[in-house]
C-alpha cells in the first residue's frame, strides 16, 4: 500500500514530466527525458552557476583565516534558506489541504502511509533545492583544501543533515499555518503577509549578500571567535562537513532524531487539521440584505474570491502587485539612481528613460498571471460553470477580468508616479500610462489562450497548476520574450526617432495583437472551454 501512495504521490508531483495534458496520455521516453534534463538544467546551471561563484569565493580565504568550519556554517545555512525558502509554500498544499485527503481517510489505510507518502515529496522538493547551495560548497572542499575517506564522509552526511534540517522546519511552518488556517479569519490574506515578510527578508538579505561577503572575508577570524564564544553548536555543524568524526556522527544522530519526532508529531495531528471544519459561525441575514448583480458581475466576484481565498493562488499569480507596488516607492524615494543608469551609464536622454522606464513596468506586470491557472483551478467542477445558462466567453472574461484589476489598478499608479517624477512631457506622459496597461492587456488574453489549450482538471493538489504547468512556463517565457524584443528594438531604435514614437509604435501593436487574441477567445477558446 505505501508503495503505491508513494508512486501516485511522485506520479502528481513530475506528473509535467510524464504526461502530456493537452494529448491526455503520457509522454514518450525521449519527451520526457528532455523535460527531465531542461528542468535540471535551469536549476543545475543558474542556481547552482551562483552557488558555486559563491563558494569557490569564501572556501580558500576562510581556511587561511582558520575558521574553515566557517565556510561550512555559512553554505550549510544557505542551504537551510534555500531548501525551506523552496519547500515551505509546498508544505501546507500537500500535507493538509490536497483534494483527496478526505478520500485517502476514509479508505482502510494507515494514516502513517498517508503521511509518509505526502512527506516524501515535501522531503524531495527542500533536498533539491538545499542540494544547489551544499553540493558546490562540498566539491570546492574536496577540491581546493583536502579530498580524504573522513572529508568525503563529512560532505555526504553534511549534506544529509541539511536536508533533514530543511525538512523538519517545513514541516514545523506548513504545521503553524495550518493550525492557524483552522481557527483564524481571512487566514489568506494572513499567510500571504507572512509570506510577503519572509520574502522581503530573504531578498534584502540577498541584495547585501555581496557586501555581507566581503566583511565576513574581511573579519574572518574575529567572527569566527564570537560564534565559538556564544553559538559552539554552529561551530560543531560547521566542523561535521570538515571531515571532524564526532560532529558528523553527532549532527546526523541529533538531525534524524528531530526528523522522526516531527513526523511523528505530523502523523499524531494528520487527520484533526486534515479533516477540520474551516467554516466560521454564519451572520443572520434578511431578505433585504440580500443582493443582485448581473451574470458579469456575479462571474467576476467568483473568480475574485477563488483568488483571494488561496494563499498559493496569490503567492504564486499575484506576487508582481508587490514588485509593481516597491517599484512605485522606489520611483519616488530614488529617481535619480534611474536616471544616473540610464542617462549617464547608457548616454540617452529623459525621453528614453520614461521609455525604458515603461518597459520595467511591463516586464514587473507580467508576473501576475492568474490567467494562465484559471481554468485548471476549476479542476473536476468545471462542469458546473459549463451546465449554467452562461455564454462561455463570459466566463472566460470574468478570469481575464481578475488579472486586468489585479496589474492595471497598481500599474496605473506606479505609472503615474514615474512619469511625475522623470517629469515626462505631455506625450510622454499620456504614452508612459498606455503602453503598460495594453502590454497587461496581451498578457492577460494571452495567459489565459496558454490555458485554454492546456489545461490541467485531474489535479489533487493546486500547487501544480499554479507552479508545475507548462501553461506559467510558456506564458511568462513567451511574455518575456516579447518585451525582451521590443526592448533590444527600442534601444537601438531611440537613436534615430523620437522615443514617444516608438512607445505608440508598440502601444499599438499590443493593440491589434490583443483584439485578435480576444477574438479567439470569444470564438474558438469558448468552443474549447466548452468541451472541456
Amino acid at each position: 500500500m505505501l508503495k503505491t501512495l508513494l508512486k501516485k504521490q511522485f506520479f502528481e508531483w513530475g506528473r509535467t514530466f510524464f504526461y502530456d495534458e493537452k494529448k491526455k496520455k503520457s509522454r514518450s521516453k525521449g519527451a520526457t527525458i528532455a523535460y527531465i534534463a531542461l528542468y535540471v538544467l535551469l536549476i543545475v546551471g543558474l542556481l547552482g552557476g551562483m552557488f558555486t561563484v559563491l563558494a569557490n569565493s569564501l572556501c580558500l580565504p576562510l581556511y587561511a583565516a582558520g575558521v574553515g568550519w566557517l565556510y561550512f556554517v555559512i553554505t550549510g545555512l544557505l542551504g537551510i534558506a534555500l531548501g525551506t525558502f523552496g519547500s515551505v509554500f509546498n508544505t501546507f498544499a500537500t500535507l493538509y489541504t490536497a483534494k483527496d485527503n478526505d478520500l485517502l481517510l476514509s479508505m482502510p489505510i494507515p494514516e502513517k502511509y498517508i503521511v509518509i507518502s505526502r512527506l516524501s515529496t515535501v522531503y524531495i522538493l527542500g533536498t533539491l533545492f538545499a542540494t544547489v547551495a551544499t553540493l558546490p560548497a562540498v566539491i570546492i572542499h574536496l577540491v581546493q583544501v583536502k579530498c580524504s575517506a573522513l572529508s568525503v564522509i563529512g560532505g555526504i552526511l553534511f549534506m544529509l543533515v541539511v536536508s533533514l534540517i530543511v525538512l523538519v522546519l517545513s514541516c514545523l511552518l506548513g504545521y503553524f499555518v495550518a493550525k492557524i488556517s483552522v481557527k483564524l479569519k481571512n487566514k489568506s490574506f494572513i499567510t500571504v503577509a507572512a509570506s510577503l515578510l519572509f520574502f522581503g527578508v530573504y531578498y534584502f538579505i540577498s541584495f547585501k549578500s555581496n557586501e555581507i561577503i566581503q566583511n565576513i572575508i574581511a573579519n574572518a577570524a574575529e567572527i569566527g571567535e564570537k560564534i565559538e564564544g556564544s553559538a559552539y553548536f554552529l561551530c560543531f555543524f560547521g566542523k561535521m562537513g570538515d571531515g571532524n568524526a564526532v560532529s558528523f556522527a553527532v549532527c546526523t544522530l541529533v538531525s534524524l532524531a528531530a526528523a522522526v519526532l516531527t513526523c511523528a508529531m505530523i502523523a499524531r495531528s494528520f487527520r484533526k487539521i486534515a479533516t477540520a471544519s474551516h467554516a466560521q459561525s454564519k451572520a443572520k441575514r434578511r431578505a433585504d440584505d440580500i443582493k443582485t448583480s448581473g451574470v458579469g458581475a456575479a462571474l467576476f466576484g467568483k473568480e475574485m474570491k477563488r483568488f483571494t481565498s488561496s494563499p498559493n493562488y496569490m503567492l504564486n499569480c499575484g506576487f508582481g502587485v508587490v514588485f509593481i507596488a516597491a517599484a512605485a516607492v522606489f520611483l519616488a524615494v530614488k529617481p535619480d539612481m534611474l536616471l544616473e543608469l540610464f542617462e549617464d551609464a547608457l548616454g540617452f536622454d529623459r525621453s528614453a528613460t520614461v521609455l525604458f522606464t515603461s518597459l520595467i513596468l511591463c516586464l514587473l506586470s507580467m508576473m501576475n498571471d492568474s490567467a494562465t491557472a484559471s481554468v485548471s483551478l476549476e479542476g473536476k467542477s468545471i462542469w458546473v460553470l459549463q451546465s449554467l445558462p452562461v455564454d462561455a466567453k463570459k466566463v472566460l472574461h470574468a478570469k481575464m477580468a481578475v488579472q486586468l484589476v489585479i496589474t492595471c489598478v497598481p500599474l496605473l499608479i506606479c505609472s503615474v508616479v514615474a512619469a511625475i517624477v522623470l517629469r515626462a512631457g505631455a506625450a510622454a506622459f499620456i504614452l508612459m500610462i498606455i503602453l503598460p496597461q495594453t502590454f497587461a492587456f496581451i498578457t492577460a488574453c494571452f495567459d489565459l489562450i496558454v490555458n485554454i489549450r492546456n489545461p490541467i482538471l485531474d489535479w489533487t493538489n493546486e500547487i501544480v497548476p499554479l507552479k508545475q504547468s507548462m501553461s506559467v512556463v510558456v506564458a511568462l517565457l513567451v511574455s518575456f520574450l516579447y518585451t525582451a524584443a521590443f526592448s533590444v528594438g527600442g534601444y537601438f531604435a531611440v537613436r534615430v526617432i523620437a522615443p514617444e514614437i516608438f512607445m505608440a509604435a508598440f502601444s499599438a501593436v499590443n493593440c491589434v495583437v490583443s483584439v485578435l487574441l480576444l477574438k479567439w477567445i470569444n470564438t474558438k477558446g469558448a468552443r474549447i472551454y466548452s468541451e472541456l
